[in-house]
């Protein structure tokens, strides 16, 4: 019985009459009462029988009223008020009853929420411990937690896919059955003082696996705490550098190597500086000394046949070492000087050297050229049209004839030459401008350096060239120069 609960008043209620002794009460009193009456009334004769009547019922009344009043009425009407007073006290208890059960429940809903978020709360540790654990277990990082002894507790597959131990074969042994002894004792000493002082470390591992092959790893190593910061456990976060470790090992023999060659490339642009250096003082000075003493000799005697031919040869020779000069100077990545110069009289300069072996090989050159052709060039863009000739009568020969052609149009002078010979590839048509790329009959060969440096010298000029498919079949090769300001053509 709970005693925070108000217990009803007791009380002492009197006994009620039982019913058949109460009938037997009444009955009797009725009937000794009647009978007084009559009695008396049988003596008193001086009654009629209706005032007789009225008499016996109104002394029988009086008479018996009391009886039933005292012995069942008087009872009955004390029972009724005890029995309002204990409804009254129990409807009161009643309530007590119902805000004590209001209360506990209200208590025991509050106590099921906190139970509910609790779960709620301990449901979504789960899934985060779930998931971490699944991180961890798939993880392409090897994983390794030790206690505070070094033992091994766990590894995660990716260190069994690494190092070849089992998780069984690694938990309970110490990580040391990976060493290789690439690194030295001072090594482990620094790392374990470090991560015991409750420090992350950090580095780079040369292990050796269960089949006795070296890996290289990088590193994590931090200390586990608990809520009062005591260590309890250390875990090892692994990456396989093993690939990167060889190609970064690669790139430095590659950066040492590219570091000699480009001493060795020093070397040679110093020594072609040296020779630019000689053939513009050491041969040009004495080539010109030489064209001058041919041209007063020839004033002197202008029919003399064999000093018009050192004049010429000598004037060649100057021309010569004049274009070496340039050329170096274009391969040193040099400005050269740019005047304004008709490209017509070169191209018809360059023509006459080809006269002979085009007449030789049975090929036709026809030109198409403009009076003029003004740009702004240096002599040395000879070269260019030398190049596409000798390689026209090199590798078109079956087409049998050759086409040249000038134009000028939006402010561009384009110079093109014409074969009909086997079509230069799509893909190669610009690789044949790359140094060490020739083609003869579709294939590559040789070092190529002809239309290598014809492209240098269209640079040298802020020109461009190329070449594209001629029809039905061949190629056109093509120079295009911006047309020079300082005169019109």
């Amino acid at each position: 019985m709970n005693p925070s609960v108000r217990q009803p008043t007791k009380s002492n209620p009197r006994p009620y009459m039982h019913p058949g002794i109460l009938l037997l009460v009444v009955t009797a009193s009725i009937f000794v009462v009647e009978g007084i009456i009559m009695t008396g009334l049988h003596f008193v004769s001086s009654f009629s029988p209706v005032t007789e009547s009225i008499l016996d019922a109104g002394i029988l009344t009086l008479v018996i009223f009391p009886v039933i009043y005292f012995s069942f009425f008087r009872p009955l009407i004390s029972h009724f008020r005890e029995r309002e007073k204990a409804e009254a006290e129990l409807q009161s208890m009643h309530d007590e009853l119902e805000e004590r059960v209001k209360l506990r429940t209200q208590e025991l809903k509050s106590v099921n929420d906190s139970l509910r978020q609790e779960i709620d709360i301990r449901v979504q540790i789960e899934n985060e411990l779930r998931k971490l654990n699944q991180a961890v277990e798939q993880s392409p990082a090897s994983v390794v937690i030790t206690n505070t002894s070094g033992i091994i507790e766990y590894v995660n597959p990716k260190f069994t896919e690494l190092t070849g131990y089992t998780h069984q074969e690694a938990v309970g042994q110490n990580p040391r059955i990976l060493k290789s002894g690439i690194q030295p004792k001072s090594f482990y000493e620094k790392l374990w003082a470090t991560i015991t002082a409750g420090h992350e470390w950090r580095g780079e591992f040369g292990n050796r696996k269960k089949n006795g092959e070296i890996y290289w790893e990088s590193a994590t190593i931090a200390p586990v705490k608990s809520p009062d910061g005591k260590i309890t456990h250390y875990v090892a976060v692994k990456d396989d550098i093993t690939q990167q470790k060889k190609d970064r090992d690669r790139l430095q023999k590659s950066e040492q190597e590219q570091r000699e060659l480009s001493r060795k490339y020093s070397d040679a642009n110093n020594l072609k500086a040296l020779l630019l250096d000689i053939i513009t003082h050491d041969l040009k000075n004495p080539a010109g000394v030489i064209c001058a003493m041919i041209e007063i000799l020839k004033q002197n005697d202008p029919d003399d046949e064999m000093i018009d031919a050192i004049f010429n040869s000598s004037t060649s020779l100057l021309r010569v070492i004049e274009n070496a000069s340039a050329l170096a100077g274009i391969s040193m990545e040099e400005k050269i000087l740019l005047k304004p110069l008709d490209l017509v009289p070169i191209i018809q300069d360059s023509i006459k050297e080809f006269q002979s072996i085009l007449k030789a090989r049975g090929m036709e050159l026809t030109i198409h050229l403009p009076l003029k052709l003004m740009v702004d060039g240096n002599p040395i863009i000879a070269e260019v049209f030398k190049n596409y000739l000798s390689n026209a009568v090199k590798y078109a020969t079956e087409g049998k004839r050759l086409i040249i052609t000038g134009k000028v149009q939006d402010y561009l002078v384009e110079v093109a030459l014409y074969d009909f010979g086997s079509t230069i590839p799509e893909e190669d048509r610009e690789k044949i401008f790359t140094r060490r790329i020739q083609l003869e009959n579709g294939r590559r060969r040789g070092h190529g350096l002809g239309l290598a440096i014809v492209r240098k010298i269209a640079d040298a000029h802020g020109a461009m060239v190329g070449v594209r498919p001629n029809q039905p079949t061949g190629n056109v090769f093509f120079l295009q120069i911006p047309l020079s300001g300082k005169e019109d053509t």
